[in-house]
């Protein structure tokens, strides 16, 4: 399935049916006291397209979860390791280039760069932990049989836009390189805050592309090894360097409810870490003891 995947878009999704409702409301008062108000056709396209994306979104993500092999996961001696199985991908032509698509993989990509599966794994940082580095070991490597001109990705079009649609070419700096595309099988994208506990996103990528050569492959399994330093230990290197203390970023309160928990576990892929918070308070400090 080939999905361009915006996370953005699926965590203000209810945001922006909220606002629609308030929208609605404040329009039939203003309707009722004679004022100017959206037309009840615009609301009615507008309630429709949001109930489209949603459905759309939501067979998106249920694809996902049914299809994806579950990652394994291990944390010992301060090391987090994740192994992640990929299937065989399959391709079709479409519109003069080749379409490459993985199950329970999204694929995605920068305008005029390769469309290729991209696997996110959201990472959860065990309280008093701070990530060192990371890296990966790849799997068996299989290479496709055959040529192909992978399918450039395409600039987003504005909702309502109705004028005439140029499609995006590929990039000649990438389309005309030897050099295997991404250069890198995996990628740390950001680090984020879930209900008071730390997460931190990486990017794997499972097929490797020669563009001026048309070759393709896949890798079966790729391992990502996270590798940790306590909070402690970097505080005192710090001490003994002389390096300016910084001002620590405001945490959300950890709240530490089932209902979280349980969240969070469908949300990251080392689930055994989750009990590491449990020591600490809800402003995230080590409970003295």
């Amino acid at each position: 399935m080939r999905v361009f995947f915006y996370p953005t878009i699926l965590t203000n999704f209810k945001k922006f049916l909220i606002t629609i409702k308030r929208k609605m409301m404040k329009d039939s008062k203003l309707s009722a006291r004679g004022g100017s108000a959206l037309g009840g056709k615009k609301l009615i396209l507008i309630m429709t397209l949001a109930i489209t994306i949603g459905a759309f979104l939501s067979e998106g993500t249920a694809y996902a979860k049914k299809k994806t092999r579950p990652a394994r996961s291990v944390t010992k001696n301060n090391v987090i390791e994740i192994t992640v199985e990929f299937p065989e991908p399959t391709i079709t032509e479409v519109d003069g280039y080749h379409r490459v698509e993985m199950e329970g993989v999204y694929s995605m990509a920068n305008p005029g760069e390769p469309v290729l599966p991209v696997k996110g794994v959201n990472v959860l940082i065990p309280a008093g932990e701070r990530i060192k580095d990371s890296k990966v070991t790849l799997g068996e490597k299989v290479t496709i049989p055959g040529e192909y001109i992978i399918e450039p990705g395409q600039e987003p079009i504005p909702i309502g836009y109705e004028g005439e649609v140029e499609k995006t070419l590929p990039k000649d700096e990438i389309y005309r390189s030897k050099d295997p595309f991404p250069l890198k099988r995996k990628k740390k994208v950001t680090t984020q805050m879930m209900r008071g506990y730390e997460v931190a996103i990486f990017n794997l990528f499972p097929l490797e592309y020669i563009p001026l050569e048309g070759k393709l492959s896949y890798y079966k399994s790729i391992t990502l090894k996270v590798n940790l330093e306590s909070e402690k230990k970097i505080k005192l290197k710090k001490r003994i360097t002389g390096e300016p203390k910084k001002t620590p970023r405001k945490r959300p309160k950890l709240r530490k409810l089932i209902k979280d928990k349980k969240r969070l576990e469908r949300f990251i892929v080392n689930p055994q870490d989750i009990p590491s918070y449990d020591a600490l308070t809800e402003d995230g400090e080590i409970q003295p003891q």
